[in-house]
């Protein structure tokens, strides 16, 4: 099949030694999208996978010329991923989802539906009516979600996830920001409030195992927090003062005690208890703006988001 030079819609995959899904996944897009009538091409973008994935997406693409593929020279992670994928769609309209098929292809149309029929909308998340996760990840889940709904100040009923249908003119937008490490769906939140969630279905994971461990979606979290809010700064500020505060009435204590009743200030445990909390606390406070600063240099640096090893075509 002839590739697509301006489609429809601009599927766009981020692979991850998923050699044991490709396949499936290709042909069950493929028979949606045929089925919906629509004319669409398949973006993959191989992130530095050590299984074969390459080698089956090479298949794929001589096999159709709408599977357009993309190797990246290392693993820079699913959101650098996606935004080499921005760089490089076509479409009308961008659709996103993972290679390990917990995303149903067959749920795209509902996708479309939603967005056809909300004209107004720039971006329809598919929400999963039951994650097929564990009750662990279930419950970081919900966590990020009530921080993003702070931070990015949503409605906690919008969940944002990566199964999502968006405005080219969106992805243009989102291209442009300057982040040494994206998050695509605060990206999109941040660029446009016209955001929705449509019910979708969540399959269990087939092979392998999730890269997201506690420590990385921890690491996931903090980054969101500190690229879009200057809430942590605030809060050292003000607790730094209420420290202050209360030192300052505790030393006038101490004076009145020793003036009045000539009772002599207390010894070194209690000296050296409150010298440990205070230094712990402006170690933290620095702490705090050393990762600002981390991600301040990251984001002036100029280094590339992604640096791409081949293409096809």
């Amino acid at each position: 099949m002839a590739p697509e030079t301006n489609p429809d819609y601009s599927i766009v995959v981020p692979v991850y030694n998923s050699s044991a899904t490709l396949d499936e996944l290709y042909r069950r897009i493929t028979d949606t999208m045929k089925a919906a009538g629509v004319s669409y091409e398949i973006v993959m973008i191989d992130d530095g996978s050590s299984d074969g994935s390459w080698e089956i997406m090479e298949r794929l693409h001589e096999g159709d010329g709408r599977v357009r593929i993309i190797q990246l020279r290392k693993n820079a992670g699913q959101h650098r991923a996606l935004m080499c994928g921005f760089h490089n769609v076509r479409g009308r309209f961008v659709i996103n989802m993972d290679d390990d098929l917990q995303h149903p292809p067959e749920e795209i149309p509902k996708l479309i539906a939603a967005l056809n029929d909300h004209p107004g909308m720039d971006v329809v998340f598919g929400r999963p009516e039951e994650k097929k996760h564990s009750p662990f990840r279930n419950m970081i889940s919900a966590c990020y979600n009530i921080i993003n709904s702070y931070i990015l100040e949503k409605s906690r009923e919008i969940r944002i996830t990566p199964f999502r249908i968006i405005r080219r003119e969106i992805v243009d937008e989102a291209v442009r920001f300057n982040r040494y490490s994206p998050t695509i769906g605060t990206i999109l939140v941040k660029i446009t409030p016209r955001v929705m969630n449509v019910t979708v279905d969540h399959h269990p994971r087939r092979v392998g195992k999730s890269t997201y461990s506690l420590g990385r979606l921890i690491v996931f979290s903090l980054d969101i927090i500190l690229h879009n809010s200057t809430l942590p700064l605030k809060a050292v500020s003000v607790f730094g003062m209420i420290l202050s505060a209360f030192s300052i009435l505790f030393g006038m204590f101490n004076i009145v005690k020793k003036l009045a009743f000539g009772v002599s200030a207390p010894g070194w445990t209690s000296l050296i208890v409150v010298n440990l909390f205070h230094f712990g606390i402006i170690l933290f406070s620095l702490g705090i703006i050393g990762e600002y600063l981390i991600r301040i240099i990251n984001a002036t640096s100029n280094e590339p988001l992604f640096t791409i090893r081949d293409r096809k075509p």
